[in-house]
């Protein structure tokens, strides 16, 4: 390390801690060995400034702790939170459609479950509702919006309700 050389602390931090991910592209002479080709200082400087290298460490030492803002737990919290308000609301779609069907006297399934009215009757619905074309969206991958099996228990408990 010579005398007279800079090193770029947020790169040299990163590098520290172990922050650096997939930047391959490090430059050790802002990081270990130190800069100090002053004949061209102000080009280096600026190249390295935009250079992946540097945003990558400014991302993981700077922007990512703004964006975060406390405990991991408080955040995760909150996102359940929002995810169940986000379900609650659905979960009342479905049993407006459930309740529609019922009173209708229609038939809740058909031999291909994308054609049967219940299905049918949620993509409508999601046409005007975009938060529900999304969590439809969301849930298609993992399993079937309601199964038909769940629609019935819910029709019972409406009528047992209601009766």
């Amino acid at each position: 390390m010579e005398s007279d050389s800079v090193f770029c602390y947020i790169c040299m931090k990163a590098s520290r801690e172990g922050k650096f991910l997939t930047s391959s592209k490090r430059e050790p002479a802002f990081i270990s060995k130190g800069f100090s080709y002053w004949k061209e200082a102000t080009v280096a400087f600026g190249k390295h400034q935009v250079s992946q290298c540097h945003r990558e460490a400014n991302e993981a030492l700077v922007v990512l702790p703004k964006q975060i803002r406390g405990n991991i737990g408080e955040v995760l919290s909150t996102e359940h939170k929002k995810e169940q308000g986000v379900n609650r609301k659905m979960f009342l779609i479905i049993l407006q459609n459930i309740s529609f069907l019922a009173r209708q006297g229609l038939a809740f399934r058909s031999h291909d479950g994308e054609m049967s009215n219940y299905h049918q009757l949620l993509l409508l619905r999601s046409e005007d509702n975009p938060e529900l074309c999304d969590w439809i969206a969301k849930k298609k991958n993992k399993y079937t919006v309601m199964t038909y099996r769940m629609n019935v228990c819910i029709l019972w408990l409406c009528i047992l309700l209601v009766g």
